[in-house]
């Protein structure tokens, strides 16, 4: 049984029926992909050493990423961000639900980050099948399957420092193999030897002179 962490921004009370039903969204999702993990919703206020370690412990961690409160072109609580950020920082098991991604910056808006496609959350569920769907899809890939790609810039940042760092051992152990062959070459030339070749050195012919009687 997995443990799975739904983070929500504190909101005030005219947005609490929203909130709430973005948390049935949750709750509906789970049970279509025919999960039974231990659910648990925190609303957000502030950071606190007993939050960060729930982020640290949980296998999938949900952020509610909608703009509650629609005063300007991008609003996204700051607690979230930064508990956004600490889950990029464990790994590739972090989505993102919101109802548009307009609101959000575009290397946000990608793998694993589901949305509704929909300021209206009010209708039965069956009206959002496509948003159950890449649910699904993306609780699989991180429960079931232990995605390993990088999933968000934190770890896409990770990734290609991994692969940077060999890139530059292997040039490492390359020059460095040269440069003995080098070295061993330039002692051979100060003693007056030469290289071996590779091909063993066959004895010159010798030809003998033959007279007719």
């Amino acid at each position: 049984m997995a443990k799975v962490l739904f983070l929500q921004p504190q909101v005030q009370a005219a947005q609490r029926p929203e909130a709430t039903q973005a948390e049935k969204f949750v709750v509906q999702a789970l049970g279509n992909a025919g999960r039974n993990d231990e659910f648990e919703v925190v609303e957000v206020a502030d950071i606190t050493d007993d939050l960060i370690k729930r982020v640290h412990l949980a296998d999938l961690l949900i952020v509610d990423a909608n703009d509650y409160e629609a005063k300007g072109s991008y609003n996204f609580s700051p607690y979230l961000f930064y508990l956004l950020a600490l889950g990029h920082c464990l790994g590739n098991h972090t989505m993102l639900l919101a109802k548009t991604q307009g609101h959000l910056p575009l290397s946000l808006a990608r793998h694993h980050h589901t949305f509704i496609n929909s300021q209206d959350m009010s209708q039965p569920f069956d009206r959002y099948q496509d948003f159950f769907s890449k649910f699904r899809i993306a609780l699989n890939e991180i429960l079931v399957e232990n995605n390993s790609e990088a999933d968000n810039p934190i770890q896409a940042y990770i990734s290609r420092r991994k692969i940077d760092a060999e890139l530059a051992r292997g040039k490492n152990e390359v020059a460095a193999k040269d440069a003995q062959i080098e070295e061993l070459t330039n002692t051979l030339r100060q003693r007056g030897g030469q290289r071996p070749s590779a091909e063993p050195q066959q004895p010159p012919i010798q030809f003998r002179e033959v007279r007719k009687g």
